[in-house]
Formats: structure tokens, C-alpha cells, sequence
């Protein structure tokens, strides 16, 4: 399937993000993007209402981007699946298909039966040394998760023809082979997933439940103000600590100390069993990426560059894609990657 064949499709709590590129020659260009806003929260709900109004608001945005394919990759929330990051004996691909399940089973708090189990191979040895271990990415989606999410998108009128994970996707669009060991934070609604990469291949991940949405109520609760209200602050005023006398970053940082602390525990962990690696960079994207002075705080935080993460870095943009869609590009790292699958 041609890369122009499909279209990246982020079905999230409180936004839906569409991208489709395609690849013309030595050039990869971004040919549409776009997103709207979720008619439901309850994204993971069993309600076939709530399936229907979900599917009608992805449709209705694959119409309004004019996406040339129905054929969709799309991704699973990462707090509902098990995502792992394993060690094994260094195994040729044969002996490692019948090996893997008696190994996950070691991982997965569940049924094997309950769950589609895929695996990728991450590192493997060229050299046979004494204790040489490959490392394998493990990640086991509950098959009742998967039936849900094919379900809605075949009632959008879509056809999908894959699904991967959130961090596996932003990380194919955030960091490539010459990227430095990088720590991604990417900031949705509800959760805020971390991962580790190193030279463009995931290490490490872990999903906390704590997101944007956490930072909003704060201000209402603290403050006094509707959801709304809370909201706008947020985005204006964010860890600004100069502006409003810094009463939104005094409400918000205890919040948003919390992922940090969380990214501080994998980088740490990261190191300690890769000595001689060190994380060099961090990298924000997701809704949460534009908060103001998130950057600032970051790096006062890590004491390395931080930046914010672009996806598109290396698309080329047409002056159809307008100012407010480049400024808003954060939010596209998981769609972006998922629409870089195979090319």
C-alpha cells in the first residue's frame, strides 16, 4: 500500500486529529491536517449512541479535510494498553514467535486469551557475548478495546488497515536515528504518556493519569471560575509566574509537578540501566505542549535543552496549510506518525 493509500487518524478524549502526507519521491509532503473537537468524552464508552456520535464527528472531519482515502492507521489510547519493553535471550525471529507468549505472560496482568499480543524486535546483538540480550517492545491491546475502536471507525465509513499505539506513533514523528537519547512527554486530556528513545527507537514507556484537564480544574477549584474561564487562563497565563502575579502557575505547578516528578523516575530509571547513556533532551508535544512557560519550567527542571515537538520538521508544507494549523503542530505528533507508518 503506497503511502498516499491511507491517511493517520487520533481519536482522543477531547479532540479528533486527522493527517494524511504523501511521498513523492525523495520529498514527503503534508497533504492535509486538521482536527475537531470530540462530541463525547466518554471515547472508550460501550454506548452504541456514543459510538455513533464519535464515528459521525471523525467522518465528518475526513470530509471536511477532503482526505483522499478511506483507508485509515489509527491509534490506541495508551492507558488502556500494556506496553512493555522486555529482555530476552537473543532468539532468531522463528524461535522468538513461539518464546514470546510464555514471556509475556510473565507481563501481562491479564488473560493472553483476552488480548491481541504484538511484538517488535528493538536491539539485537550483532555480537554473541556472554549475558547478550536483545530487547523486545511487547504490547498487548484487549481484544473487546480493539473490536470497539475498528467498530467506530467501519461506522465512520473508514477501513482500517492498521492501529498502533500512541507513544509508538509520536515517536516515529519526534526523533529519527540521529536524534540524541530523547524523553517525550506528550500531554492529552486525561493521561500524559513518557517514553525514552534512543537513536529514534522507543525504550521505555509509562502512561500517569494526569493531564491537561488536571491543570484546568485546579484553576476552577483554586479560583473560583467555570470550566471555560479555567481553560482560557490556562492557555494564556499557563507557568507564567510574571503574569496574574503568577497566581495561575502557584495553582497549577503542584499539577504539573506531578508529571514532572513521573518523567524525573523513568529518565532515572533509563540511566541507571543503560550506563555509559544519558537522556540529553526533552521533547513536549500533545495539548499540553503549548502550555506558556512549560519550556522554561522544563528546563530549570532537567537542566538540558527541552523543546517543543514539531512532527512536521522534515514535511514539506504548501500555503495551504494555514498559520493557526503550524502554530497548533504539537498536537499532530501521534496522526503525523501514524500517517508515516509505512512509508
Amino acid at each position: 500500500m503506497a503511502a498516499q493509500d491511507y491517511f493517520g487518524l487520533d481519536v482522543g478524549t477531547s479532540s479528533i486529529k486527522a493527517v494524511q502526507v504523501r511521498r513523492e519521491g525523495v520529498v514527503t509532503k503534508l497533504v492535509t491536517a486538521g482536527y475537531i473537537a470530540a462530541p463525547t468524552k466518554k471515547v472508550l464508552s460501550e454506548s452504541t449512541v456514543d459510538q455513533e456520535s464519535i464515528a459521525q464527528t471523525i467522518s465528518k472531519l475526513v470530509s471536511s479535510l477532503k482526505v483522499s482515502t478511506g483507508n485509515v492507521v489509527s491509534a490506541l489510547p495508551e492507558s488502556q494498553i500494556f506496553t512493555r519493553v522486555i529482555e530476552m535471550p537473543i532468539l532468531n525471529d522463528r524461535e522468538l514467535a513461539s518464546a514470546i507468549k510464555w514471556e509475556a505472560e510473565q507481563y501481562i496482568p491479564v488473560p493472553l486469551t483476552d488480548v491481541n499480543l504484538a511484538w517488535q524486535v528493538l536491539s539485537r546483538p550483532v555480537k554473541i557475548e556472554a549475558g547478550a540480550k536483545m530487547e523486545i517492545l511487547l504490547i498487548a491491546a484487549p481484544k473487546v478495546l480493539v473490536e470497539k475502536h475498528v467498530k467506530i471507525l467501519k461506522m465512520a465509513g473508514l477501513n482500517p488497515v492498521g492501529l498502533e499505539t500512541e507513544v509508538v506513533a509520536a515517536t516515529r514523528a519526534l526523533v529519527d536515528k540521529m536524534s540524541p537519547t530523547t524523553a517525550i512527554i506528550s500531554i492529552g486530556a486525561y493521561t500524559t504518556d513518557i517514553c525514552i528513545a534512543r537513536m529514534g527507537v522507543l525504550t521505555s514507556t509509562r502512561s500517569i493519569a494526569t493531564g491537561g484537564e488536571a491543570l484546568t480544574k485546579a484553576i476552577a477549584e483554586d479560583l473560583g471560575f467555570d470550566q471555560a474561564q479555567a481553560e482560557e487562563y490556562k492557555k494564556t497565563y499557563g507557568l507564567l509566574e510574571n503574569e496574574l502575579e503568577g497566581k495561575i502557575m502557584a495553582t497549577i505547578k503542584p499539577v504539573f509537578e506531578v508529571i514532572v516528578g513521573e518523567v524525573k523516575k523513568a529518565i532515572l530509571a533509563y540511566e541507571s540501566k543503560k550506563s555509559g547513556d544519558q537522556v540529553k533532551r526533552v521533547i513536549l508535544s500533545g495539548g499540553g505542549g503549548k502550555l506558556p512557560g512549560a519550556i522554561e519550567y522544563l528546563v530549570s527542571e532537567f537542566g538540558m535543552e527541552v523543546q517543543l515537538g514539531d512532527p512536521w520538521f522534515f514535511l514539506e508544507k504548501g500555503p495551504y496549510i494555514s498559520k493557526q494549523l503550524l502554530e497548533d503542530r504539537p498536537f499532530f505528533a501521534v496522526a503525523t506518525g501514524l500517517a508515516l507508518k509505512r512509508i
